[in-house]
């Protein structure tokens, strides 16, 4: 879950995504508070429509007017008979979701704070919680940091889609992507117009992050 305030922070994304990847998990990108979308920057929405070009679903959804757009009647239909967890940052509206999809104020829910801008952490444990259309949902806290040390390398690169067509390919097969002769992956990474700039940086600062 991500929201238009607090900020969109795509490394946060991009970290639930290979932590995804590498666990089989099938991820599903919210953008939510889109009902603040006229009166704040909507930067947020060209990134999300990046990862739906790499064939992420994404939604775009409202959890004070979920009638507005079809993004709430296809997050009741995508966690029907599934047993899914919101994750997110701090203050991106969770608990707020929560409560429109069971239809009851059940999850406890905090404005943001007007001094930085960031969440109060509402919600301090996990919950699960039956969902009257189907399915369960568990509220997990929100999150201000999110550490993905423990992951090798090769689960990090595998968990970015643009790589899909290049990893396996390079001359060596311990090869580290960094300045290996036959690397089929850092020529790649090092073209801005197949790969974005902020992946780019997002997937060196998480190399760095694991080590």
């Amino acid at each position: 879950v991500n929201a238009l305030i607090p900020e969109f922070v795509p490394y946060y994304l991009d970290q639930y995504l290979v932590i995804a990847q590498v666990f089989g998990l099938t991820p599903l990108i919210l953008l939510n508070k889109m009902d603040l979308c006229q009166s704040e920057s909507c930067e947020a929405v060209e990134y999300l429509n990046y990862y739906r070009q790499l064939g992420y679903q994404t939604l775009y959804v409202s959890a004070i007017e979920p009638e507005s757009g079809d993004g709430f009647s296809r997050l009741q239909k995508a966690l029907q008979g599934e047993c899914s967890v919101l994750m997110g940052l701090s203050g991106a509206g969770k608990s707020s979701l929560l409560n429109a999809l069971l239809g009851e104020i059940l999850a406890r829910t905090q404005s943001i704070s007007v001094a930085n801008q960031k969440g109060q952490h509402t919600t301090t444990t996990a919950q699960l919680y039956h969902i009257p259309s189907g399915g369960d949902l568990i509220d997990a806290p929100g999150i201000r940091e999110f550490g993905i040390e423990g992951l090798t390398r090769a689960q990090i690169f595998d968990g970015y889609r643009e790589l899909e067509p290049v990893l396996g390919r390079c001359q060596f097969r311990n090869c580290l992507h960094l300045q290996e002769p036959g690397c089929a992956v850092k020529p790649l990474i090092d073209d801005l117009t197949r790969f974005p700039a902020f992946r780019r940086q997002n997937l060196l600062r998480m190399l760095q992050d694991a080590q």
